[in-house]
């Protein structure tokens, strides 16, 4: 990919909400928040990134947030910067394809769309199981 491909995909999938950041980046505003696009300084790596949470209402949910680095998130992590925790998706932006992208910005659209919800569910049912476990011996 290169910068005049991805500003086309990018208008493509997102119109006039689609804001340039100069040669390196792009704010895509959705009713779902912010979405994040950055170019590193030599432009051989993208990261997409979105917020999700303060890392304050994240703290408890780390263990779950690990695991569904492992287990669920596909192509996307969560990460923890600034106090924040963040949808995040890495590639090197020579062989993304657009395809790649679209499917890491709808999956970075989803992690923030579920917030801590499934992180939540998560930790109650293992806390049940250990509730269930502990109650057999």
């Amino acid at each position: 990919m290169n910068i005049s491909t991805m500003a086309t995909a990018l208008e493509r999938l997102f119109g006039d909400a689609v804001k340039s950041q100069g040669q390196d980046g792009w704010v895509i505003q959705n009713p779902d928040g912010q979405l994040l696009l950055l170019l590193s300084a030599d432009q051989s790596w993208l990261r997409g990134m979105v917020a999700i949470a303060p890392i304050q209402e994240a703290q408890p949910y780390l263990q779950e947030l690990l695991a569904a680095n492992f287990d669920d998130t596909q192509e996307t992590r969560y990460a923890l910067a600034n106090d924040v925790l963040w949808g995040i998706f890495q590639h090197n932006f020579a062989s993304l394809t657009e395809m790649d992208l679209e499917g890491a910005i709808a999956r970075l659209i989803h992690l923030r769309q579920m917030g801590l919800q499934d992180c939540f569910q998560n930790m109650t049912e293992r806390q049940v199981r250990q509730i269930i476990w502990a109650s057999k011996k």
